[in-house]
Order: structure tokens, then C-alpha cells, then sequence
């Protein structure tokens, strides 16, 4: 396969920006030390919930960003601009806890909340530009492979830092422990934002209006009503949201539910990397051979089944197959989800489209972390994870029925 110059400029730089943010967002994510420190901070199940609710609710400004963003011939500024405001509590945390985590953990857990709004929002208007950027530098035939080579770098990063994480959470008191992790996924995130400086801008078509709001959402009303595939689709994504909503409460119940020492979530981090780095460049490249399609359902019930090793385990050996099976599990989503969205999205409101999963989902995203919080409350932990299970099952069975799809996009 013979490229071009700017096509493999584009890819690598791509790649490489997209390792170092998945890497840094990875280190103080819902799903590793995040839910823990808010823990550890003081807060309880329903405002370990609500993480995941700011990040549901504020999708909602992908399909508004989408309006704006659609008519722009060049997205590069836009998304440079944007991507600085999603890089906001991943800098400005560590000063935090550093500051007044010890005598203030309650005004520390206040300000890690309000970053957590503007970082949310800020993501949700980058997504719009920043699918449109990808479609318009990265030729449909490389993508699987993009996303794969990705989640490759980013986890191998991973692998190579779980360890690490896992002797500063144990070897620091509090609060200089997550303040470290927190310093290191600064760092990397704004490496990643100054890669994306280097990406070449290529203009994409534009009509150069910007619809009324009325005939915008008819675009999409038409769409839905025409195109079975894209509602099959859509039903996918709410299902696994709903399943997803669980996994919020993983750090928390290998660790504190099964008596284990914070650390262990180093050990979990390094594993869930490892089996990325195996599994990344494979999952791209089956996602260009033989279709992101095909893939898709087998990620869903890599997590169904996360979910009920979780329910079940006893100890560390427990948690950790738990944690891999997420990490194979969310991999394949991360490589096979964009992919295939971008293959929906077509004709008039097409930026529109590539967002439109995420306003479809959000009532389960913005509700389920919260109600996920009661059952854990009232039920506790394998009783959520069950009911989570079985919502991942159907997800599967909607996932391998999905129809309309070529192999891969041109």
C-alpha cells in the first residue's frame, strides 16, 4: 500500500497526540484513581456517580458545537482552541491537592467538580471539529488502524507507567500521591495538544451558511426516519451506555469493596494496559480487513463479561481478570466505534450525525452513573454489576444484527 506524504504525516501525528491524551486522561480517569480520590476526599457512591453524569450531560453541546462547526472550511483552529479548554482539570487538580488537600479536601473536591464541568464541556465542542479533522486527513482505508496504533501507544505508555503509579499511590501520604499522578497526566495531555499544532489543516466542503435550528434537528429527524441502520446503531449505543454506567464503580469495589490497599489500582492500570498493547494493533488492523461492524458486538460482550467476573470476585485475581476484560472490551469500542460512525454519517447534517450517538445516549449517560449510585447504596456492588451484565447481553444482540454497513469506509 503505497502513501502519501501528507497522508503519513497526518497519521503519525495523529497517532501520536492521540497516545499521549488517552494516556494522560487515562491516569485520572472515572475509570482509575478518579472515583478513588473523590473517595478519599470525603465524597460518597452518589457523588462518585455524579462523575459520570457531568460527562453525560455535557454531550449535549456535541449536536449544538455540530451546527456551528459544520459550515467552517478549516476545523484546526477551532479544535487547537477548544482542545485547551478539555486540558483544564487535569492542570489545574494536582495544584489543588498539593495546596489544600490536606487542610481543605472538602474545597479540593469543589474545585476537582467544577474542573470536571469545564473539562466535559470543552470536550464535547472539541468532538464535532475534531471527527471532522480525522475524516478529512485520514483516508477511510487507515483508520481502524489509527485508532488501533493509537490505544497501542497510549497503553503501552501505560504498562510502562502502571507500576510507577502503583508504588507513588503507596509509597506518598496523601495528598502528594495523587497530586504526582495528576502532575504526570498534565504533562502528557499538553504534549499531546502541542503534536496536534503540527497536524496539516485540509479544508473540508462547506457550504458556508449555517441552518436555522429548525430545519438543522429536521436534518436529523429525516435521517433517523430513513435509515434503519443509523437507529440500529443508536440502540447499540444506549444499551452499552447503560451497561457502561457501572464501571464507574469498578476502581472502588476491587479495592475498597474487597479491602485492598489504594495501590492495587497500579497493579489493575498496568494490566488493562498490557492486554491494550497486545490487542490494539490487532483490532485495527481486523477493523480494516474484515470491518469495524463485525467487531463492535464482541467489545460489548468482552464487557458484559467484565462485569459479571466483577460481581463474583472474592480477591486481587478476581479484580484483575475484571480489569482486563474491561480494558479488551473498551479497545475494541475505541477502535470500531469511530470508525463506523463516520461510515453513517453522510449527506446533509453530516457533523451532526457523527455526534448524534452521544445526544441519543445522554439520558442514560446523565442518569444511569446516579442510579447506579443507589443500587450500590441500598444493594451493594454485585447486584449492580449484574443488572449492568445483562444490559451489555442485549447490547450484543442488537450489535450483531446491525445492518447497512460495507466492510470499511472508502
Amino acid at each position: 500500500m503505497s502513501w502519501r506524504v501528507s497522508d503519513r504525516t497526518n497519521f503519525w501525528l495523529h497517532v501520536s497526540e492521540g497516545a499521549f491524551a488517552s494516556f494522560g486522561m487515562g491516569l485520572m480517569s472515572v475509570g482509575s484513581v478518579l472515583p478513588v480520590l473523590v473517595d478519599r476526599l470525603g465524597g460518597g457512591a452518589l457523588l462518585i456517580g455524579s462523575l459520570g453524569t457531568i460527562g453525560a450531560v455535557a454531550s449535549l453541546f456535541q449536536v449544538l458545537a455540530a451546527r456551528f462547526v459544520e459550515p467552517m472550511r478549516r476545523k484546526k483552529p477551532y479544535v487547537v482552541v477548544v482542545g485547551l479548554g478539555m486540558r483544564v482539570p487535569h492542570l489545574v487538580v494536582p495544584v489543588a491537592l498539593l495546596a489544600l488537600g490536606a487542610s481543605q479536601p472538602r474545597v479540593v473536591l469543589c474545585l476537582l467538580l467544577g474542573t470536571l464541568v469545564v473539562g466535559a464541556v470543552s470536550g464535547s465542542l472539541l468532538v464535532p471539529g475534531w471527527m471532522e479533522m480525522v475524516r478529512a486527513t485520514i483516508p477511510g482505508r487507515l483508520r481502524g488502524r489509527l485508532f488501533g496504533y493509537r490505544h497501542f501507544f497510549s497503553s503501552l505508555m501505560g504498562l510502562a507507567t502502571g507500576g510507577l503509579v502503583a508504588w507513588v499511590l503507596g509509597a506518598f501520604e496523601f495528598p502528594r500521591n495523587f497530586a504526582a499522578v495528576g502532575g504526570a497526566s498534565a504533562l502528557a495531555v499538553m504534549i499531546s495538544w502541542f503534536l496536534y499544532l503540527g497536524v496539516n489543516d485540509v479544508p473540508t466542503p462547506s457550504s458556508h451558511e449555517r441552518v436555522p435550528w429548525s430545519e438543522y434537528f429536521g436534518q436529523l429527524w429525516l435521517a433517523l426516519r430513513q435509515r434503519a441502520e443509523l437507529r440500529r446503531y443508536l440502540l447499540y449505543g444506549v444499551l452499552l451506555a447503560g451497561s457502561a454506567a457501572s464501571f464507574i464503580f469498578l476502581p472502588t469495589a476491587l479495592t475498597k469493596g474487597l479491602g485492598l490497599e489504594a495501590a492495587t489500582l497500579g497493579y489493575y492500570m498496568a494490566f488493562a494496559a498490557g492486554v491494550r498493547v497486545v490487542g490494539s494493533p490487532l483490532a485495527g488492523w481486523l477493523a480494516d480487513r474484515v470491518g469495524p461492524r463485525r467487531l463492535l458486538p464482541s467489545g460489548a460482550l468482552l464487557m458484559a463479561g467484565a462485569l459479571v467476573v466483577a460481581a463474583l470476585a472474592k480477591g486481587f485475581v478476581g479484580g484483575l481478570c475484571a480489569y482486563g476484560l474491561v480494558a479488551a472490551g473498551k479497545m475494541l469500542q475505541m477502535v470500531c466505534r469511530p470508525a463506523v460512525v463516520m461510515e453513517l454519517a453522510r449527506g446533509r447534517g453530516r457533523v451532526a450525525q457523527l455526534v448524534l450517538p452521544s445526544l441519543v445516549a445522554w439520558p442514560v449517560r446523565t442518569v444511569g452513573p446516579l442510579a447506579a449510585g443507589l443500587v450500590v447504596s441500598w444493594a451493594g456492588y454485585p447486584l449492580l454489576f449484574s443488572l449492568a451484565a445483562c444490559l451489555g447481553l442485549l447490547a450484543v444482540w442488537v450489535g450483531v444484527s446491525l445492518p447497512g454497513l460495507s466492510k470499511s469506509a472508502a
